[in-house]
């Protein structure tokens, strides 16, 4: 079994990485923490989000191998 990411996944996490470091910088998380807004999230960040098409990501669920008899 291969851990190492594939092509794809190496852009998903660039990519994540670049937003994130782009449109959610910690003093902005700080900030909406502080205003104790009652949504609780940047509206603004989760629509770039979905238009990355980041709301329809699924995740698959590992699978775990025994190697127990």
């Amino acid at each position: 079994m291969s851990l190492a990411f594939n092509e794809e996944q190496r852009s998903l996490k660039d990519t994540a990485r670049d937003f994130v470091q782009a449109n959610s910088p910690v003093e902005s998380l700080r900030k909406l923490r502080d205003s104790q807004d009652s949504v609780g999230f940047s509206r603004d960040v989760w629509g770039q989000m979905v238009e990355l098409g980041w709301g329809g990501a699924s995740f698959q669920k590992p699978t775990v191998v025994s190697t127990l008899a």
